[in-house]
């Protein structure tokens, strides 16, 4: 009991100093409960998928589950989900070290559909090695590897605990996914697939593109997050907002071209009725492929936005938090 708990907290736990937080902590999950205590039944699941696919306006769907059957039910359920632009991240499976290893869906759809992401679970030894997880289901369909041993995640009974399994490795790759969108939620479940591959560390690969235990690699979500801030605009990149520990306010922006930037930010800051209480302008100047943090202390509160200021004209690039 307790999985989905523990694979939300893994996405979305909140930055609130308090025990773990989630890769994607500022995303919003929408569960949608198609389980037990110990089974999920493919009726369900299929219900709860056409559910989510006729009545929710959703970027990325998390699949952490398995069955042998590639039922054809789900399949056209995941195909509809591909088709409406939503990535579908799956877990390959625990079978890997017993019952012959059997191919699972939804994960096995990965090479019928573009865009549908398997992961399998890698761990961490004594000496600081990682390696794949003994349990986990290995064949062609591994699209990508991500930590699945000895995750601390969120608990249903409060506080939190540690999991194994391929079902909290898919969650790093499902916020990844949501990272991703927030960038560009336009990009296709195909070309942010293409995107997690090209990124992908290879080390444990041993010098291979590819193989049935790692896939195409171990998840690097910083080089996918600055590929696709890359790949979405020649000019400056604003990042979420940080509010540190010491109160400050602060916000990165990254010039990913070849060219230097010399130009002006716009921060804004709105109360709950949505009218404009504060602004700040920063001048900006980026070196070609240069981070740069701004601190923008004197918004206090309220729904913040940034803007980057280039040619006369704003151009919103990453609308972010409420305070």
């Amino acid at each position: 009991m307790g999985h989905g708990t523990r694979v939300s907290g893994i996405i979305a736990a909140e930055a609130n100093g308090v025990g773990v937080v989630g890769l994607a902590h500022r995303v919003k999950i929408i569960p949608v409960k198609i389980a037990d205590a110990s089974d999920v039944y493919l009726s369900v699941l299929v219900a709860g998928l056409e559910y989510v696919l006729d009545n929710l306006d959703v970027d990325v769907i998390n699949l952490s589950l398995g069955f042998s059957d590639g039922n054809n039910s789900v399949k056209s359920a995941v195909k509809r989900a591909i088709d409406k632009n939503i990535i579908v991240v799956c877990a390959s499976g625990n079978y890997g070290d017993k019952n012959g290893n059997p191919v699972l869906y939804p994960a096995a759809y990965s090479q019928t559909y573009p865009g549908v992401i398997s992961v399998s679970a890698i761990q961490r030894n004594s000496n600081n090695t990682y390696q794949i997880a003994s349990y986990s289901t290995y064949n062609n369909y591994v699209t990508i590897a991500a930590p699945g041993s000895g995750i601390r995640s969120t608990s249903y009974v409060g506080g939190y605990n540690n999991g194994d399994g391929t079902s909290f490795a898919s969650p790093f790759v499902a916020a990844a996914a949501a990272l991703v969108k927030s960038i560009d939620r336009s990009i296709t479940p195909a070309a942010f697939r293409q995107a997690l591959i090209s990124t992908a560390d290879k080390t444990l690969l041993g010098g291979e593109l590819f193989n049935e235990y790692y896939g195409y690699g171990v998840i690097d979500v910083g080089a996918l997050i600055e590929k696709v801030i890359t790949d979405r605009t020649s000019d400056g990149f604003i990042s979420p907002i940080d509010r540190k520990t010491d109160g400050s306010v602060t916000v990165r922006l990254y010039n990913p071209s070849a060219r230097d930037i010399q130009s002006s930010f716009i921060a804004r800051a709105l109360n709950s009725e949505g009218r404009l209480t504060q602004t700040a302008v920063r001048n900006v100047q980026l070196d070609a492929g240069e981070y740069k943090e701004y601190d923008i202390s004197d918004l206090s509160s309220g729904e913040i936005s940034c803007y980057f200021l280039e040619h006369t004209f704003l151009r919103p690039l990453y609308k972010v938090i409420k305070g």
